[in-house]
């Protein structure tokens, strides 16, 4: 986790303007009248909750699947 923090320490002319507008696209979805096909899409902040999850899905899904394909590191010699 220091690791991704050191990231946003040593590049703050990036993370700042980044930041800024995730905020300000939050706030906008109170402000933006959608056509859903399902209830659930209408609640606020649904799409940035749903896309955190799913990239946070891929994330898991990945290191559990290289758990079981990465071989150990001797495995040729």
């Amino acid at each position: 986790m220091k690791k991704n923090l050191a990231f946003f320490k040593e590049n703050k002319k990036i993370a700042y303007p980044f930041i800024g507008v995730l905020i300000i696209l939050f706030i906008l979805d109170l402000f933006i009248h959608k056509h859903v096909h399902y209830h659930i899409e209408g609640v606020f902040g649904f799409y940035s909750l749903f896309g955190f999850l799913s990239c946070s899905l891929i994330i898991i899904g990945a290191k559990l699947i290289g758990i079981f394909i990465c071989k150990k590191e001797d495995y040729y010699g």
